[in-house]
């Protein structure tokens, strides 16, 4: 049985499938939903062809709080139609966060509970695979990051809704990718989006070169060189002004700040809980700042499973993906 996991988010669409093995195979798709709306359906299109038959779609999203949409709801009803309409007869079951597989009609009549789902999928994946464990799954992704407490199999997160997860520090709008600088300096730079996080963690050394790539705040290539243009921008200069020491230093300084920040939500979570963790999980396409975190606040202490080599980095970037995929076999309801 071939199921494919997809995760329709703003910037990406992840994907996992699974075959009768248990092998996964991850990818992540570059898409703007934000910008191209009209083409989400085309796009699903083109992804579920190129993956070839499937006999079954788990799906879950985080595309549904793009500014294009009037509101989640709204958002949440063209992504379920969108893929629906690509799917050409495989009917999609979405993850609601109710633990729980729901089919498109459901899941338009009761869209909070499906909106953002992802990282439930993950978490009940987690606890299944870890039922006698008090777990931290720590997942960082390119904009958004996920702090949920598991324990004895079950999530026991505070918060359900974007909202109510931002409030209880399990959710924190902060990535390694797509931040805007700017979100960690204060009033201590520009606030223009000059750079992003993408320009930091590179110029560290912890995210490599892609001079193919061009999705950067000012459109010039992901390369050192143009790194440290942007970053020196939010200094208010530029490479005549900045030196590579001053420029290294920032970035170090942004690098703690997003440190910092989330180390106070594992410290809030831990606080919460009735002993300490047992096991950290580490996912997303931060998966090295994670691990990072988990050394130094740990150490040996406490033991950490990383998802990229369990399952191979695709796999980690797209985790909620695969834990849609690995859940397939729970009843729609």
């Amino acid at each position: 049985m071939r199921v494919l996991g997809i995760d329709i988010g703003g910037a990406h669409i992840k994907t996992a499938l699974v075959g009768s093995n248990g092998g996964v195979e991850a990818f992540s798709w570059p898409f703007e939903l934000w910008k191209y709306p009209l083409e989400l359906t085309n796009q699903l299109r083109r992804i579920l062809q190129e993956i070839g038959p499937v006999d079954g779609i788990g799906a879950t999203m985080t595309g549904e709080l793009c500014d294009c949409y009037e509101s989640k709801a709204i958002g949440l009803t063209a992504i379920v139609d969108a893929l629906t309409e690509a799917g050409e007869g495989t009917m999609p079951r979405w993850w609601s966060t109710e633990g729980r597989f729901v089919g498109s009609k459901k899941a338009k009549e009761n869209p909070l509970a499906v909106a953002s789902g992802n990282w439930s999928a993950g978490a009940h994946w987690l606890g299944r695979n870890f039922p006698d464990d008090r777990i931290l799954w720590m997942d960082i992704g390119s904009t958004t990051i996920d702090l949920i407490p598991i324990q004895n199999g079950i999530p026991i997160n505070r918060g359900m809704t974007d909202p109510q997860r931002l409030l209880s520090h399990e959710l924190i709008y902060a990535g390694v990718r797509r931040t805007p600088v700017s979100a960690l300096m204060g009033l201590t730079g520009t606030t223009e989006y000059f750079a992003s996080t993408d320009d930091l963690f590179g110029l560290l050394g912890q995210v490599g070169e892609f001079p193919e790539d061009f999705n950067t705040a000012d459109g010039k290539p992901r390369t050192n060189q143009a790194r440290m243009l942007r970053l020196a921008r939010m200094l208010g200069g530029d490479l005549t002004t900045s030196t590579h020491e001053d420029l290294f230093d920032l970035a170090g300084r942004l690098r703690k700040v997003m440190v910092d920040r989330i180390v106070e939500g594992i410290e809030v979570i831990s606080a919460r809980m009735a002993g300490p963790f047992s096991r950290v999980v580490v996912s997303g396409s931060g998966e090295f700042l994670a691990r990072q975190i988990q050394s130094n606040h740990w150490g040996d202490r406490i033991p950490c499973v990383g998802m990229a080599e369990w399952m191979g980095v695709p796999a980690s970037t797209a985790f909620p993906a695969v834990a849609v995929a690995k859940l397939f076999e729970i009843p729609v309801c």
